[in-house]
């Protein structure tokens, strides 16, 4: 890969990541399988090298890294579909810079908030429930490498400027780039590509040796001063990968101080602080520092279902060191977890995590009132999840929601059935087992308070740890 970026002009891909929501109301799209089905085979069958804006998305920095992208790469192709504004802005910055070098494509069922006539808009098939096809995939795939390679030999004869910036002043000229930045710019393509390669290698090693691996990398990311901003990223959702709450926070408290601003990377440090609190690492005050973040960011943003999951699992662990005392403080610790989770799914009644956590809390506190609730919420959560679920293969975490809702409706057929079809799916990581292994042996000890034969739960917990 490396040799290749070093040797082919590099096109830019301008785009989401991963899946996201369909602005019609459709089901969710999934651009990762856009991207690498279509929009990449397409580039390196024209002779480029793609190099795709993906982890930096994540935490919404416009930063110099994708300044250099924009204005360096010789080409570019921007996914216009769900109207992102990161795509939108960098649009701009990329027609402002270069002519005859950008092709803009969007699917065809997809609102854009702008006429398309002034630039090359490249509409696709989705296809039927967004699920993005092998004939949609060939078909993006032939007609991008046709518009490519006119594209190619327009800029190579200064043709048809792309650009309505460049069509309407006839005059703009902006200042060639040096040949020096541009050849640094390259070699840190390069380095980027090595240590995405050198974080995917770590992950799948065994922990001692990931981690280690982890932390060399990380030495070398601070003497360059963090430049590259997608790996540094990756390098922290990494440790989380191996449950390492401490190297999380040591690297989040070195991180500089615009990363330390970002709500995604504020909202995982509170996760690793609440994480390390259940340590022998643990430090004083671990979980009220994680509830001050998160505290912080909704008074920011408002009410967000990830932020206010993120809260409620905080004082679901303050109820567990608590509750075995018993007492006013142990329910009062339990009653804002429910509150916290309910709200959460409350404000996105898709997202049906904060929902099965308010469902399971509530059985689990026993009090009539709550349990009446649950029985009005339980369809609600439930159809939140098979929504999301629809049209594609459910995830981990899809599966141990149907596990807890199998295991809150005592059906012992469909726990069997939920607990197999959770442990078939591989590259788990350590503390997702941990957290619904810890959620059952909640609600076994709930059952065998109430008399309930738990032999199943028994077997699940064994199976999950």
């Amino acid at each position: 890969m490396a040799s290749e970026i070093c040797n082919k002009p590099l096109c830019f891909v301008l785009m989401p990541f991963g899946q996201k929501p369909d602005a019609t109301g459709g089901p969710p799209i999934d651009f990762d399988k856009i991207y690498h089905n279509a929009i990449k085979p397409a580039i390196e069958r024209c002779g480029l090298s793609p190099i795709r804006a993906d982890q930096e998305k994540g935490i919404g920095i416009i930063h110099k890294a994708m300044f250099e992208r924009l204005l360096l790469c010789e080409y570019a192709i921007a996914d216009l579909t769900t109207a992102n504004a990161n795509v939108f802005y960098e649009l701009g910055v990329r027609h402002a810079g270069r002519s005859n070098t950008t092709l803009a494509i969007f699917a065809n069922t997809q609102p854009i908030p702008f006429d398309l006539n002034f630039i090359r808009g490249i509409p696709y098939d989705i296809g039927e429930k967004n699920l993005f096809g092998d004939i949609q995939a060939e078909h993006l795939k032939n007609t991008l490498t046709q518009k490519l390679l006119v594209l190619i030999e327009e800029h190579r004869l200064g043709q048809n400027p792309d650009s309505p910036v460049f069509q309407l002043i006839e005059d703009w000229t902006p200042s060639e780039i040096s040949h020096l930045k541009t050849d640094v710019f390259r070699e840190r393509a390069v380095l980027q590509e090595d240590r995405r390669s050198t974080l995917i290698s770590a992950r799948s090693m065994r922990a001692e040796q990931g981690i280690a691996k982890l932390q060399s990398l990380e030495i070398e990311f601070k003497k360059d001063g963090w430049v590259d901003v997608g790996s540094a990223i990756d390098l922290f959702l990494s440790y989380r990968a191996f449950s390492a709450w401490q190297s999380m926070i040591n690297l989040f408290e070195d991180f500089p101080a615009p990363f330390k601003r970002q709500i995604m990377l504020r909202e995982q440090y509170a996760f690793a602080l609440n994480r390390r609190a259940g340590t022998t690492d643990a430090q004083p005050g671990d979980r009220e520092s994680a509830i001050d973040i998160l505290e912080s960011v909704l008074h920011e943003q408002g009410n967000s279902s990830e932020t206010l999951g993120l809260l409620g699992r905080i004082y679901k662990d303050l109820w567990s060191d608590i509750e075995k005392d018993g007492g006013r403080k142990a329910r009062v610790a339990l009653n804002k977890a429910i509150e916290t989770y309910k709200k959460g799914f409350e404000s996105d009644w898709r997202d049906y995590y904060p929902g099965i956590n308010a469902l399971t809390l509530m059985y689990l506190s026993g009090e009539d009132e709550h349990l009446v609730e649950m029985k009005k919420l339980q369809p609600i959560v439930s159809y939140a999840l098979e929504r999301s679920i629809s049209d594609r293969e459910p995830g981990y975490w899809e599966r141990a929601t149907i596990l807890e809702l199998a295991v809150l409706d005592n059906n012992q057929i469909a726990i069997d059935a939920a607990l197999n079809n959770l442990l078939a799916i591989n590259n788990v990581e350590k503390w997702c087992y941990e957290t619904t292994a810890n959620n059952i042996k909640k609600l076994r000890d709930a059952l065998i308070t109430r008399g309930e034969d738990c032999t199943l739960l028994e077997e699940v917990i064994n199976e999950l740890t």
